[in-house]
């Protein structure tokens, strides 16, 4: 029945199976669900990570969920505020990052547990850390901060600061800080960062960094602040989220049209996508 009375959306409902995984009724969570974060699946043991927090008592933590049945779920609290988390390649355990604090969480999973915490804020130049990169081949961790924009590199199996790379002064930014995010291209063996603002326009910058010898190859300056980016390695383009009312208003160079999604009351809440092919 695809008749306009009922609508597309009932029929997409019908059409798409669901099952409800946790909690298996209405029943109250063992977390807090108003702040989950990133969910990853680790095939090895057919199980779900779900990391959330932190909440309002600066705690945050990870729920695991066999998806074959062969346990109850899980629910381990960390203190801090771990907002991102990926399978390590490395040794197949969860690794979680508490960015404010510039602690490394990893996570065993028989029992589940937090098998080791590695503080890389006593360990070396870093602030914080905002976006983390694992590097399997060359076994290799890179972290870039936000407080001081600096790019670390650390040894995954020992977790000793090997290199560090100071974008400020390697002459991508003006600024000390700035530190956003990081990418990796594999299909050019390169690390892609976003920082900004790195000047008093609201500028905002992208730079290619050589994981060899970790020194910038090339940088470009965005005409507009960019607030994230993603990578399409197949296309060899950043997608790049700017913010295009503010540039209009602080950089000489001409800004794209506004978005037909913006928001014409507020100019500084005006988002378009940079299309930048690297």
């Amino acid at each position: 029945d695809r008749s306009p009375s009922r609508g597309l959306g009932d029929v997409y409902k019908r059409q798409l199976p669901r099952r409800r995984l946790y909690p298996a009724s209405e029943g109250q969570a063992a977390y807090d669900r108003l702040f989950p974060r990133q969910l990853v699946h680790d095939p090895a043991q057919n199980a779900l990570f779900l990391g959330f927090g932190p909440t309002s008592g600066w705690a945050s933590g990870v729920l695991r969920l066999p998806l074959d049945g062969s346990g109850p779920a899980e629910v381990l609290a960390v203190e801090g505020g771990m907002r991102s988390t990926e399978l390590d390649p490395v040794t197949g355990m969860l690794l979680g990052v508490d960015a404010p604090r510039a602690e490394v969480n990893l996570f065993a999973s028989h029992p589940f547990r937090l098998e080791q915490r590695v503080d890389l804020f006593g360990r070396g130049p870093v602030g914080d850390a905002i976006s983390f990169w694992i590097d399997a081949p060359r076994e290799r961790f890179y972290v870039i901060a936000y407080e001081r924009a600096v790019i670390t590199e650390w040894d995954r199996r020992t977790w000793t600061l090997t290199r560090s790379l100071d974008l400020h002064e390697a002459g991508v930014t003006r600024l000390h800080g700035g530190g956003l995010k990081l990418l990796f291209d594999a299909r050019r063996d390169r690390i892609v960062a976003l920082l900004g603002p790195v000047d008093a326009g609201d500028h905002y910058a992208l730079a290619d960094i050589d994981p060899a010898t970790l020194t910038v190859v090339r940088s470009l300056i965005l005409p507009m602040g960019s607030t994230d980016m993603t990578l399409d390695a197949e296309l060899g383009v950043v997608l790049a989220q700017i913010r295009a009312a503010l540039s209009s208003s602080s950089s000489s160079t001409p800004a794209a049209p506004a978005s037909s999604s913006s928001n014409p009351s507020n100019p500084a809440e005006e988002y378009e996508l940079a299309l930048i092919h690297i």
